[in-house]
């Protein structure tokens, strides 16, 4: 006995039970965390914060070291005695530096600003990034539920045409009905087999595209949270008002926000540009010491005669003597002593003052008013488009109310003909082709009315999302 089968027979159920159903907002959940865009968008973030604190920091002084060696050869000053000697000398100097901007014009300040203005933009592009994605995955999720009606309706009509086979079948036994009812009947099965393989095929694909907008691997099974007939017709549709949405959008759709900080931006780069007119004022300060090994420290001395030159007894030249110190012996000055020999510091005020640059701020600040003339028309085109999108969204809206009613009056005398026919069928008095005809409108009406349902929930979704709400069923 085959235990594998066995246990695959018992468990499969449980399993199939036991698999987790995805909601709406799960499924946009698991999109936003995996969609590399938006990780991309979120690494902008990352970027506009560092500009941000490394403006900040250009408030405080900077701090350097240095340190500087070498030899030199041949006939060279001492550097410790600033004297002339011949001979090869090392030396090294070591220093600390200081300098920290006192005025610039404001640009440091309006760089802050502005650096704050462009993260900000940065985040809510991040924003409008995750709305759009969600609307990309309600409308993929929406689908699959539409093609999984499909499938179950062609289900359903294949079941209705076998039982008006059978039905048929038994006629012809009784000799009520000819042989050919009953082909005509197959034929109906085959178109609706035919139907139920397209509906599948577009099931796979529109789940395919699902996955894709939640970037999921197309192998991972999972189920999605079906809406009842009952759920649909509890789906809160409001109605909403040109005024009404665009309103909030102006005041709160992500992109028209990101629009309005870039210009208030571009209006901070020119007071950058203008700062260039203005004297800049810095502080600085150095500490730093230095060392050589022409530096020696007298270890001994010894007394010598000395000649002194000049003197006179009498009018007449005279030898005279004296003895002098020399130095014995000598070693090279210990790098700590020169150190503290050597150490010096100092403070010092730069006045810089801008008197010609070859027109360059000039020319900065024409391309910033440029920029914020672009940023402008960037913003009113923003505006256009969205009033247009939500005017186009709001005639789709009524639309697509009218043709859901418009299929609910074709669904329901649909409906009621094929219960008619189906009576006659029964009774002889209506053909196969009669009742095919009768199954093909209502199973077509049956169609347009869950398409028109699903289409209207979208499109509201639509309004939800430029009225500011959370986009879920």
């Amino acid at each position: 006995m085959n235990w594998r089968l066995v246990l695959s027979i018992f468990l499969f159920p449980v399993l199939a039970q036991s698999q987790e159903k995805w909601t709406l907002e799960s499924c946009i959940r698991y999109a936003i965390d995996n969609n590399s865009n938006l990780k991309l968008s979120e690494l902008n973030i990352a970027s506009a914060d560092i500009n941000v604190k490394e403006s900040k920091a250009r408030r405080l002084p900077n701090l350097n070291g240095s340190v500087n060696s070498g030899i030199n050869f041949g006939r060279n000053i001492d550097p410790t005695s600033n004297d002339f000697i011949t001979e090869n000398i090392l030396y090294s100097n070591y220093g600390l530096g200081s300098n920290v901007n006192l005025f610039q014009g404001g640009a440091i300040s309006n760089t802050i600003k502005q650096n704050a203005k462009i993260k900000e933009a940065t985040i809510l592009d991040h924003q409008q990034n995750i709305n759009d994605v969600s609307l990309i995955v309600a409308n993929a999720y929406l689908q699959v539920l539409l093609s999984d009606e499909r499938i179950q309706i062609a289900k359903t009509n294949i079941n209705n045409i076998n039982l008006q086979l059978s039905q048929m079948r038994k006629l012809i036994q009784a000799g009520g009905r000819a042989e050919s009812d009953a082909i005509e009947i197959e034929s109906q099965l085959a178109r609706a087999e035919q139907a139920l393989i397209g509906a599948e095929n577009a099931s796979e694909l529109s789940w395919f595209q699902l996955r894709q907008s939640m970037r999921m691997n197309s192998e991972k099974k999972f189920e999605i949270e079906k809406i009842s007939n009952e759920q649909l017709e509890k789906v809160i549709i409001e109605n909403y008002s040109y005024e009404q949405l665009y309103s909030h959008a102006e005041q709160n759709q992500a992109a028209v926000k990101a629009a309005k900080v870039r210009l208030e931006s571009s209006k901070i780069s020119e007071k950058i540009a203008r700062s260039s007119y203005y004297p800049s004022i810095s502080l600085n300060a150095n500490y730093g010491s230095r060392y050589s090994d022409a530096a020696i420290t007298p270890t001994s001395y010894s007394l010598k005669k000395q000649s002194v030159p000049g003197i006179y007894i009498d009018g007449k030249s005279a030898v005279f003597e004296q003895t002098v110190p020399s130095i014995a012996t000598s070693k090279v000055t210990s790098f700590s002593d020169q150190f503290d020999q050597f150490l010096g510091y100092g403070l010092g005020l730069s006045l810089n003052i801008p008197i010609y640059n070859n027109n360059a701020t000039r020319a900065n600040i024409a391309r910033a008013k440029i920029q914020t003339k672009s940023n402008a028309i960037q913003l009113d085109l923003r505006k256009e488009s969205l009033s247009q999108d939500i005017t186009q969204a709001l005639i789709n809206v009524r639309a697509a109310k009218k043709e859901l009613e418009a299929s609910q009056k074709s669904l329901n005398a649909a409906s009621t003909s094929l219960d008619k026919t189906k009576k006659r069928f029964e009774i002889g008095s209506a053909s196969s082709f009669e009742m095919n005809q009768a199954q093909n409108n209502f199973q077509n009406a049956e169609l347009n009315k869950i398409i028109a349902k699903y289409d209207l929930i979208f499109k509201y979704k639509i309004l939800d999302y430029y009225a500011g709400k959370q986009i879920k069923l």
